[in-house]
């Protein structure tokens, strides 16, 4: 029967404690697994998307800056940047 694999200085409360923190234990592993996939598939995405990534010696870049006239305000300065 059940009753010869528990043993009986155990209480109902204790059962209930076990029980409770075996429960607890078992839904934290399954949010660590979902966790860990999902910055699997965001690792995997962002590999994907940066596999053309230009990676050459002739990389720069280059800060431009200006000043432009509105007719809302008088001047305002600005930089432009571009990359190579």
């Amino acid at each position: 029967t059940v009753d010869d694999f528990i043993e009986t200085s155990l209480t109902d409360i204790d059962l209930k404690t076990y029980r409770d923190e075996n429960r607890r234990n078992r839904d934290l592993c399954f949010i660590g697994a979902i966790a860990i996939y999902m910055l699997n598939i965001v690792d995997a995405t962002v590999d994907a998307h940066l596999y053309d990534w230009d990676v050459s010696d002739d990389l720069s870049i280059r800060l431009e800056p200006r000043l432009l006239q509105s007719q809302d305000v008088a001047l305002s300065l600005n930089v432009k940047i571009n990359l190579k």
